[in-house]
């Protein structure tokens, strides 16, 4: 099972499932997690449930999964998503690499439950960094980030929280720059624009 990115079809061990298909689904894991549901789907219809396509189609063209790859604006382009453990936060900044920009921006902030130093390693040192955290007993204070962060060599300054944040960034971002929210879905529930 696939999906042939940018072109919105569908493949079912080689055949076409679904082709012509508008979804709003963005960003590499969401596409990964979409065939997990269509091999779900799969197997219920095997066992004698009643899905159409239709049906299918009507739900993926409708969907949107706010703070999954969630692009805010254009220019600056404003990217969230919740990626918050090891493999999201290596799938968001594999994608994120991938788009062109003069600078990078990322705000961040995590729960203290997380693996914080590993998550630190795996991000551009010639970013610029808005250190935050969500208003939630379990976030890891933004000072503490910003120290942490230190020791891997990323800079930047720390915020009271994520709008304050976003509002700093946007008036040191260019349009060609880009700027990624996310490391919490608690950080993310607190963004105004969302």
């Amino acid at each position: 099972m696939q999906i042939e990115e940018g072109i919105g079809t569908i493949l079912l061990h080689g055949n076409t499932f679904l082709n012509s298909l508008v979804y709003n689904l963005k960003g590499q894991f969401q596409q990964k997690n979409l065939l997990g549901v269509l091999a779900v789907l799969e197997i219920l219809k095997s066992n004698g449930w009643k899905i159409h396509k239709s049906a299918i189609r009507s739900v993926l063209e409708k969907i949107i999964i706010k703070a999954r790859w969630q692009i805010l604006q254009q220019k600056p382009l404003i990217i969230c998503d919740g990626a918050h453990n090891l493999a999201g936060m290596q799938y968001a900044l594999a994608e994120l690499n991938n788009i062109p920009a003069k600078q990078q921006h990322l705000i961040l902030g995590f729960t203290a439950d997380k693996e914080i130093e590993k998550l630190l390693q795996l991000l551009p040192k010639t970013a610029y960094y808005y250190f935050t955290n969500a208003p939630q007993d379990r976030a890891l204070a933004a000072k503490d980030l910003q120290d942490l962060a230190s020791k891997y060599a990323l800079k930047g300054a720390t915020y009271a929280n994520v709008n304050l944040a976003l509002d700093a960034c946007r008036s040191q971002a260019e349009e060609e720059d880009s700027i990624f929210i996310g490391g919490s879905l608690y950080l993310l529930a607190d963004l105004e624009e969302l």
